[in-house]
């Protein structure tokens, strides 16, 4: 058998062990890192920890994990904002919203405080009285008023069983009335409290109901005289309306209902009425309002 000598083998051969050499050396530490990798990323605890086999390769490094933005993780971004704005030197508390209610009572007073003269109509719903004896009973009552405190109007009475048209003038605190069976002018009775001009008092009349409101309330809108109205209601003390209603009225709180001009605010009609729980049916008073500012003149009759 031929033998080479060793000194003339190839070296191809050597190099091919060395790669193989090279190859398992590769192989095993590729698994060693492997098995760090995973106690690191799935630590075991109690008796599954125990049976895990330890590592023996040089542990690795556990790569370092970049935070990743909010935005990229699909979650809300919360933002809170607090504005705090100092007082200025012109701050103005009229510039603060109004009330509906309160703002339709405003303009109502405003408008009625311009008005100089009007046209109004009363009717009696129930039972008055214009004498403290009882026997004038008034029905219905036209007329014109004039600021401060005049007023001219004719009057449906009721004495017994016979009606009446009475003639009345108001000026200042004289009063005139026409004889219910002459016709002539003559002074008033002492005893007639039916005063229309107090209508038009800052104290006693029409402003000062509004001003009194309370349990202030917006109604729906209507038409009044084809205008198109809006209406307010309230409750007032009885005693602010005593005067006006000639004492004709009873209850600790008179009901009360306005009716303005939704374009221009002024008043179109008021109505005043007992509560519902007095003695009999309730009486109530509604009075209608025209031709605002028209020229009116208003003289002490001749006697």
């Amino acid at each position: 058998m031929f033998v080479t000598p060793a000194s003339r083998r190839s070296p191809r051969r050597k190099l091919s062990s060395l790669c193989l050499l090279l190859a398992a050396a590769i192989a095993a530490s590729a698994l060693a890192s492997a098995c760090s990798v995973t106690d690191l990323l799935s630590p075991g605890d109690g008796e599954d920890s125990a049976q895990q086999p330890t590592a023996t390769a040089t542990p690795t490094v556990a790569p370092t994990a970049t935070p990743v933005p909010r935005q990229a993780r699909g979650w809300p971004e919360l933002r809170h904002r607090y504005i705090v704005t100092p007082p200025t030197a012109d701050y103005d508390p009229g510039l603060i919203p109004v009330p509906a209610e309160e703002q339709y009572i405003a303009d109502a007073i405003e408008s009625w405080s311009r008005t100089s003269s009007v046209h109004f109509e009363l009717e009696v719903d129930g039972t008055t009285y214009l004498d403290v004896n009882e026997t004038i009973e008034l029905d219905s009552v036209e007329g014109d008023l004039k600021r401060p405190d005049r007023a001219r109007a004719e009057a449906d009475v009721q004495i017994g069983f016979a009606s009446f048209d009475v003639g009345l003038v108001v000026i200042g605190d004289a009063v005139y009335t026409t004889n219910f069976l002459t016709g002539d002018w003559e002074r008033g009775p002492a005893d007639f409290d039916f005063n229309p001009a107090l209508i038009f008092n800052d104290e006693r009349g029409v402003a000062a109901v509004l001003e009194a409101l309370d349990d202030v309330a917006v109604g729906a809108e209507s038409t009044i005289g084809g205008t198109r109205a809006v209406e307010i209601t309230g409750t007032v003390d009885q005693e602010q309306i005593s005067q006006l209603v000639a004492g004709s009225l009873a209850g600790a709180e008179i009901s009360v209902s306005v009716w303005m001009d939704a374009k221009t605010g002024e008043l179109i009609q008021i109505r005043l009425a007992e509560p519902e729980e007095v003695d009999g049916d309730p009486t109530a008073w509604v009075i209608s309002f025209s031709d605002h500012n028209d020229p009116v003149t208003i003289e002490a009759p001749d006697l």
